[in-house]
């Protein structure tokens, strides 16, 4: 039998690039979101935090979850964006507004605009921050990973 054999999985060495990116990556967002609560901290005592409104897709999980939990806490209006009915679900006792949110459909942004929109006239106050959070990674040589996979990536993330 002769003929190419194809890798299906990947190296051990490339096994501890991907590793070795996700510490790092992980080190990165711990110091930003601690850098966050340093300014927060400090801007507390000069903004009027009730009167502006901060918008934050990918909201389910993870750091959108914790930024709007956050900013929320610090007495921001926060409209979360959430891909998942469950993702609105866990946000709703905590922000003023949970959104159902597919940022790669059209009709979800312009909800998502309208409402927030909305919210802003109805109590009177101004949009402060929109916070892209929504993105998607996916991992492998990029060799081996599927053009609808890049695609997908390329339309949450862009």
């Amino acid at each position: 039998q002769t003929g190419i054999r194809h890798q299906t999985s990947a190296p051990p060495s490339a096994m501890l690039e991907y590793l070795a990116i996700a510490i790092s990556g992980t080190v990165c967002s711990v110091f930003v979101i601690g850098l966050l609560l340093d300014i927060l901290h400090r801007v507390k005592l000069t903004l009027d935090t009730k009167n502006l409104a901060v918008v934050i897709t990918g909201c389910d999980t993870g750091f959108g979850c914790s930024t709007a939990e956050l900013l929320a806490n610090a007495g921001f209006v926060v409209v979360a964006g959430c891909l998942t009915p469950e993702g609105v679900n866990r946000m709703k006792n905590k922000v003023a507004l949970g959104i159902q949110c597919d940022v790669t459909k059209e009709e979800d942004i312009t909800k998502l605009a309208t409402e927030t929109s909305n919210l802003l006239k109805s109590k009177n106050i101004r949009l402060w921050a929109v916070i892209n959070n929504a993105g998607i990674a996916q991992a492998g040589y990029f060799d081996w990973i599927p053009p609808a996979l890049i695609r997908k990536q390329m339309d949450v993330n862009y």
